[in-house]
């Protein structure tokens, strides 16, 4: 705000303040309306520029999630290129015996376009380990699968298809180090083998005929699946009872049939797989079995049999309830033991001696 300053002395303040006066407020108002143009102009450019500044930072924000999301599909094959990849260097023995991998109850199309490309390692666990070519191959038992799908695959296909399996494999070390000694995990040429066999000596032969011994790079990894469960029981690196399935615990309807949740021997219900209809995996002893003690009939009738000793026995029942109600109703109530032999105006006021009321001692 500016003030405008008349000169000529008193008289010239007298004439400006009665004749100008008119003039001088015109002036100031002038100003100040100058001052708020000034300013609302002012705020408008801030506006304008902040506005600019929030399109440019939208902008920068679109083209980031465009590329998280570019790249996101891309983590998500990458897996999968490297079973494309290598998928004919896993060695997967079951393809050739009568083993067949089960799906899931909730598969999906896509699901099943990526499990014909090669077994799912992610989450395996290791079970031995071998070489061939100087290359380390690994015993993997896919996860969700039964022991009886372990396969051979390379350790370098094992990390692409599972980051993890570089720690896991470090902790396979840690617990079979080769300081030691080859160990029943390892499949090296001329060990001796630890495991019992019917044959003494350096060389023991498996339930497959097959010399342990021997069985080292291609001969193991290129051996029937049978045999090979074989000789890992022998080992005793697995057991015989995790072959063998126990009973089944239920099933569920696919396109092309069913599918049974199965229990193996000698493993929790955790370890349960959902297996496909064959003599290997679901006997058909057990698929009866479960009919028999899940059919609708035999539930429908044993119901029956309950319906009709409840009411030929009513009355019995109903004395038995009244009476385990009244022994619960007729206990006495609990009450606090009475401290006997000690008086109140004791307890209230003791007495004490050798003193009279007035204090003194006597």
């Amino acid at each position: 705000m500016e003030y405008v300053v008349f000169s000529g002395g008193m008289q010239g303040v007298r004439s400006a303040k009665s004749g100008s006066s008119v003039a001088f407020t015109m002036i100031l108002r002038e100003r100040r309306k100058a001052s708020s143009s000034l300013a609302a102009s002012t705020s408008e450019e801030e506006y304008r520029i902040g506005v600019d500044a929030l399109e440019q930072l939208d902008k920068a924000l679109a083209t980031l999630e465009e590329e998280e999301e570019e790249e996101q599909p891309s983590r998500e094959i990458r897996p999968r290129r490297a079973r494309e990849n290598n998928k004919t260097r896993i060695v997967d023995p079951s393809s050739s015996s009568d083993v067949t991998p089960s799906p899931s109850p909730s598969s999906s199309p896509s699901e099943d376009e990526d499990s014909t490309d090669g077994p799912d390692l992610e989450g395996g666990i290791i079970v031995a380990r071998t070489r061939k070519d100087g290359e380390l191959w690994l015993l993997v038992k896919p996860r969700d699968e039964a022991w009886n799908k372990v396969l051979w695959a390379p350790f370098e296909v094992c990390c692409e298809e599972d980051a993890a399996f570089r720690q896991r494999y470090a902790n396979f070390k840690r617990k079979y180090r080769e300081s030691e000694g080859p160990h029943a995990v390892d499949f090296v040429a001329n060990r001796r083998d630890r495991s019992s066999s019917s044959v003494s000596g350096d060389g023991g032969i498996s339930r497959s005929g097959r010399a342990t011994s021997s069985l080292s790079g291609a001969a193991v990894i290129d051996m029937p699946q049978k045999e090979l469960l074989d000789v890992l029981v022998d080992r005793g690196v697995i057991n015989a009872e995790w072959l063998v399935p126990d009973h089944l615990l239920t099933c569920s309807k696919v396109d092309d049939g069913k599918i049974w949740l199965v229990q193996w021997g000698g493993l929790p219900v955790s370890e349960a797989t959902w297996e496909d209809e064959s003599p290997t995996d679901t006997p058909q002893e057990l698929i009866d079995e479960w009919n028999k003690w899940n059919d609708a009939s035999r539930k429908l009738r044993w119901q029956k049999i309950a319906d009709e000793y409840l009411a030929a026995h009513k009355e019995e029942i109903e004395e038995i309830a009244a009476a385990k109600r009244v022994k619960k109703r007729g206990r006495p109530p609990k009450h606090k033991k009475r401290v006997e032999g000690i008086a109140i105006q004791d307890i209230r006021r003791p007495k004490v001696k050798g003193l009279r009321r007035d204090g003194v001692n006597l």
